[in-house]
């Protein structure tokens, strides 16, 4: 029987479909090894110091799980190999690496199956879309677009050793050109956490209008852009858009602050708005993330109108009944607290 991850919707499958699932990832691995050698190794410890740093920021603030995020990389990789295909495709159809539209058509094919897990994700998340912080947005993203490099950064990390590579972020490297100076090649992982932190941050403030709606696609536009310019000075074409991004650097310095942004806003909001019975519940790192999701919920809440409030109660409902059963047995102390600081006896069993 399938778990199902009670704010992402991500299902997990069940123990035997995992074996299947980690002997596929052996003999995988090993593919890649042979063919890569050390590259990958490298890209393996690359992926994981950039999602590390970004959990231990996102740390306070997050309601996503480990499962959830591994999941999201692994769609990641496996739309980096329906991206190779429709790449392939087109390169039949006469885009192929010398015509002027190839690098647009790279960066939108990728641009687009790198978010599509994500996208996926909330399609399903329902209501439960409005119980999730910017935090969990940039995580999200970020481990789709970790997978979706991971096996591209181990091939041309393989066949490019002149690149100077950073070992915190995956497919991320410094190179020197006469034409173009010094220039940041981005990992898909920070770009899709670029486009994830301000899509969030749009999600939240999403009765600004027009202004939301500007904020939550501005990390994919710049994104977008930047992907772009590595695409045209792959082929040595001239073009301003590394003016736009600044030669990768501006993009790099637009992700650090939509990320602590994204941070800061999902930390005022629980700060602002958990209630203060709630609080002291924190104590139990496993009740943290449910908490946090109940929050963000109240805090949308306010916001919308009465069809929408009424489905947002039954998601947050939904998660403090997954407490209750939870605790209920453990701690049934904790079941009471729970059910005096949300004043919803009646509802919880």
């Amino acid at each position: 029987m399938h778990t199902q991850e009670p704010l992402t919707g991500i299902n997990i499958p069940p123990p035997k479909f995992r074996m299947i699932g980690i002997v596929l990832l052996v003999i995988w691995a090993a593919i890649l090894l042979v063919t890569t050698g050390s590259a990958v190794i490298f890209s393996t410890w690359a992926a994981f110091m950039f999602m590390g740093l970004l959990l231990l920021a996102g740390s306070g603030t997050r309601t996503v799980t480990h499962k959830a995020l591994l999941a999201l990389f692994f769609a990641g990789v496996f739309c980096a190999t329906i991206a190779y295909l429709l790449l392939t495709a087109i390169s039949f159809v006469g885009i192929g690496y010398s015509n002027p539209l190839r690098p647009l058509a790279v960066a939108i094919i990728d641009g687009a199956l790198m978010l599509a897990p994500l996208l996926f994700v909330l399609r399903r998340a329902g209501a439960g879309i409005w119980m999730i912080g910017a935090t969990d947005l940039m995580l999200m993203a970020a481990a789709c677009g970790t997978g979706y490099g991971f096996v591209e950064h181990s091939y041309i990390a393989h066949r490019m050793p002149s690149v100077h590579w950073l070992a915190f972020m995956p497919m991320s490297g410094i190179a020197n050109t006469p034409r173009d100076g010094t220039w940041l090649l981005n990992s898909h992982g920070l770009l899709c956490a670029l486009s994830g932190a301000t899509l969030g941050l749009g999600l939240l403030f999403s009765n600004k209008g027009k202004m939301a709606w500007i904020l939550a696609l501005s990390g994919f536009v710049i994104a977008l852009l930047d992907h772009l310019f590595i695409g045209i000075l792959a082929h040595n074409w001239d073009s301003p858009i590394g003016m736009l991004v600044g030669n990768g650097w501006l993009t790099l310095g637009l992700f650090f602050i939509a990320a602590v942004c994204a941070i800061a806003v999902d930390a005022w909001i629980i700060n602002k708005t958990m209630p203060a019975r709630i609080k002291p519940l924190q104590t139990d790192w496993g009740s943290q993330l449910e908490l946090r999701a109940v929050t963000f919920g109240l805090f949308q809440r306010e916001t919308k109108i009465e069809s929408a409030k009424k489905k947002l109660d039954r998601s947050i409902l939904a998660v403090l009944q997954a407490l209750v059963t939870r605790y209920k047995a453990l701690h049934p102390e904790f079941v009471l607290r729970l059910k005096s600081a949300v004043g919803c006896d009646s509802d919880l069993s």
